[in-house]
């Protein structure tokens, strides 16, 4: 429920606007003994836009219905729609993720190569850096312990490239 929530269309709100949503809508009103004047007059054909009484204000785009149900877009999207969809999140997810983690690796090996000299721009650089990586690794990660141990990994990652450099400066 909460994935259908990002959606655009989500499945679990069944809004006017779409035809069939409408037209569950109206059938559950039907079943009640109420009346669809309530909602929203009859309009004269079958094609043309409801027209809506002066208190509801129209929101649009409004789904026309059409006479075959081949025009009515289904409610959470058709499933090659949605695969699409998904498989282009995924790749950009992926994409993006490559390119963070570079910058988290080739980030601070530059700046620690440049200052070789200097141990508070190592110690403080390493620090900074792994705060930042442990923080995004909160955000994009659901498990503590998948983020206690990245964090701890990047940072072991690091000291060892501070711990050559230093040693070489030395």
């Amino acid at each position: 429920m909460i994935t259908a929530t990002q959606k655009p269309l989500d499945a679990f709100v069944i809004s006017a606007e779409r035809a069939l949503d409408r037209d569950l809508l109206f059938l559950g009103m039907d079943r009640a003994h109420k009346s669809r004047r309530d909602i929203c007059p009859p309009s004269t054909t079958s094609n043309a836009a409801l027209s809506l009484p002066s208190s509801i204000t129209d929101t649009g785009p409004w789904e026309r219905p059409s006479r075959s149900d081949l025009g009515v877009a289904p409610t959470g999207g058709t499933r090659g729609a949605n695969v699409k969809s998904l498989t282009n999140q995924a790749f950009w997810g992926r994409l993006s993720a490559a390119l963070v983690a570079a910058a988290f690796l080739v980030g601070p090996m530059w700046l620690l190569v440049l200052r070789r000299e200097e141990i508070y721009v190592h110690l403080g650089a390493t620090t900074g850096f792994v705060f930042a990586f442990g923080f995004a690794l909160a955000f994009f990660v659901e498990k503590m312990d998948q983020v206690f141990a990245g964090t701890l990994a990047y940072a072991a990652v690091l000291m060892v490239f501070v711990g050559v450099i230093m040693q070489g400066a030395g």
